[in-house]
């Protein structure tokens, strides 16, 4: 039955509205993370610049990705770098993103399923072993990190806890000269 029809226009149509959207979107991240997190003036005018073909889904999961990985509970235009703003419909390796555990390089000549696992372990690391925390950053259901942990033979949490050890040391490798 389709009774009432509401059209909201998309966020691109009023980019005015984006501060107030940003700001409570963040203010609902805080209430879930360990921070309480902020955005610069430089931050917000490149959202509005950017031409999000999506809507309010899209602002939040671009929220969420940029205090999963910011080096601050301040974010700014730099904690942005994964818009594209020159083809949003275009997401297919747009970006290498390097992390403190490994550069971009370090992928080259990795299968699929070695990248898969290493992200599954090290997001894992990064949230300390919550698995809901690393299904989210994943985007992916809790249920599927379970079974491709099962599939790694990685089901138990000393496991986890081992890789965990490896990837702190392999990051303690990383930094000596």
């Amino acid at each position: 039955m389709n009774v009432l029809t509401i059209e909201l226009p998309p966020l691109r149509s009023h980019p005015e509205d984006l501060p107030t959207l940003i700001n409570r979107i963040l203010s609902k991240i805080s209430k879930r993370a360990t921070a309480s997190f902020s955005v610069e003036p430089t931050a917000i005018k490149r959202l509005q610049k950017y031409p999000r073909p999506g809507n309010i889904r899209e602002l939040e999961n671009a929220l969420e990705r940029a205090t999963a990985w910011a080096n601050s509970a301040l974010l700014t235009g730099e904690d942005f770098n994964f818009l594209s703003s020159s083809a949003p419909n275009n997401r297919v390796a747009t970006e290498i993103v390097t992390t403190e555990a490994g550069s971009a390089s370090s992928l080259v000549g990795s299968t699929l399923a070695e990248i898969e696992r290493r992200a599954i372990l090290e997001t894992l690391a990064h949230c300390e072993g919550n698995k809901a925390e690393a299904a989210r950053l994943l985007g992916v259901s809790l249920k599927t990190i379970y079974n491709k942990l099962e599939k790694l033979g990685l089901s138990s949490p000393s496991s986890i806890e081992d890789h965990k050890d490896a990837v702190k040391q392999s990051q303690v490798r990383e930094k000596i000269p």
